[in-house]
């Protein structure tokens, strides 16, 4: 689950390039009209799919007016992650019972808030062992869901034990630790963070060090760059 989306990603002529590496607050507020409206009642999936698809479309084409007009980069790329959260938790209501132990977040640069055109759409989906095994059918019917409506998502299905497990790699741990919840309850929050705590994988010093070497290593292969 990698982090992109630092590039132009489809929007033309950034007036403000420094706007691309200002980080939004995630919580910081959009207004109303700029997220999809909600499922008409007794919409099938395929309708669903279809309509999401084109709305995504609409606000994407929307949001490139706004770009060519000059408003800032990193409001843009909120307004589009919300559009998407909302895609995501309709899908996710029509495929997983609401009794389910299952949690979804957002990771990487998805879980900063920022999603730029053809960005990866990064999740985790938390569940122990027996709950990914219960929750098979809908899993596959939540991603089969996104991909119809065009959001190509990159996924894990991890319990705690597992993301703990693989953030021993520090690319996964990078992602992981901006996990923002999309569909997940106080106790699946408190589980993910502690799955993934200094006490259980990288120690700060480590991870930082481990990370200023990807750094340098990343510079040498593109010729510092």
């Amino acid at each position: 689950m990698g982090a992109h989306g630092r590039g132009d990603r489809g929007w033309r002529g950034d007036p403000d390039p420094g706007a691309r590496r200002r980080q939004r607050p995630v919580n910081a507020p959009v207004a109303a009209n700029d997220a999809a409206a909600p499922a008409p009642p007794g919409e099938d999936d395929a309708t669903w799919s279809a309509r999401t698809r084109a709305a995504l479309q609409a606000h994407d084409a929307k949001l490139a007016r706004r770009f060519d007009q000059g408003e800032e980069v990193d409001r843009l790329v909120a307004l589009r992650a919300r559009a998407v959260d909302q895609a995501l938790k309709e899908a996710w209501a029509r495929c997983i019972p609401t009794e389910a132990p299952l949690a979804l977040f957002a990771v990487g640069g998805y879980g900063r808030g920022e999603l730029f055109p053809h960005s990866d759409i990064d999740l985790l989906v938390l569940a122990d062992a027996d709950s990914q095994l219960d929750q098979h059918d809908g899993l596959a019917c939540f991603f089969a869901m996104l991909w119809d409506a065009g959001l190509a998502a990159s996924h894990a299905v991890r319990s705690p034990d597992q993301c703990t497990d693989a953030a021993a790699d520090q690319t996964v741990l990078t992602a992981l630790i901006e996990w923002r919840a999309l569909v997940a309850d106080e106790a699946a929050q408190a589980a993910l963070a502690a799955a993934i705590s200094p006490q259980r994988v990288w120690p700060p010093r480590d991870f930082f060090v481990a990370k200023r070497e990807e750094l340098r290593a990343r510079h040498a292969r593109f010729g510092d760059t």
